[in-house]
């Protein structure tokens, strides 16, 4: 796998409920890796979900593809799917949590 150049981040505190969206060119791409920890000591996040959505460009709009809802994962790996995706990050453990989030595009070689 070849790591292509268009690298996403997130580094902060979300509040409870608050969220931060990060987008990234996939259209050369084959997978995505998501990491994912505290920001801090590389412990694992507070809990969190995270939506994918993909962009289409017949309808110049993002649309929905996936959720996951109460994780703590470290990372995700995922095919990656027409030009853009988007991927929606929501702190759901109550609390402010401090995460770090990079998101990277592979493709096969």
């Amino acid at each position: 796998m070849k790591q292509l150049d268009n690298r996403v981040g997130f580094s902060g505190t979300l509040n409870p409920d608050e969220s931060t969206s990060l987008s990234v060119e996939t259209a050369r791409a084959t997978q995505v890796m998501i990491l994912i920890d505290d920001g801090q000591s590389g412990s694992k996040p507070s809990q969190y979900s995270l939506k994918q959505e993909i962009f289409t460009q017949e309808f110049d709009d993002y649309h929905f593809y996936d959720t996951v809802t109460e994780e703590q994962s470290r990372s995700w790996i995922d095919s990656a799917f027409g030009e853009k995706m988007r991927f929606t990050f929501t702190n759901t453990s109550g609390s402010a949590g401090d995460y770090r989030i990079v998101i990277n595009v592979y493709q096969r070689r």
